[in-house]
């Protein structure tokens, strides 16, 4: 699955539940690719196999229309309103309310 965002470039979900940013890749290695990992109840963008083998929390439950949590922290990705003047909103890892996500775009494998 993959969405577009003006501000991230691409961000999809992949099957092993890991939110990556970067260039649709057929390796998670791709050096322009970052993975969303749970650092500390914030949300931080990391080298894919860094933070795998850091043992880091990267793997995410997402649900077309649902939320998107954190599996080891269950924290939720959310959006809400920055305190700070020049941004109006930021994405934070919290206890999880109604919000919901939808990726726009969807790549399914083909039978062969």
């Amino acid at each position: 699955m993959t969405a577009r965002s003006a501000q991230l470039g691409n961000v999809y979900y992949s099957s092993s539940q890991q939110l990556h940013l970067g260039v649709l890749s057929p390796t998670i290695d791709d050096d322009d690719n970052k993975c969303l990992v749970d650092v500390n109840s914030r949300p931080r963008l990391l080298e894919c196999s860094y933070a795998a083998t850091k043992h880091m929390k990267l793997t995410w439950t997402f649900t077309q229309g649902g939320s998107i949590q954190n599996m080891e922290s269950l924290g939720c990705l959310e959006l809400v309103e920055s305190r700070q003047p020049e941004v109006t909103f930021q994405l934070v890892i919290q206890d999880c309310t109604d919000q919901k996500w939808t990726i726009t775009n969807i790549l399914t494998v083909l039978p062969q």
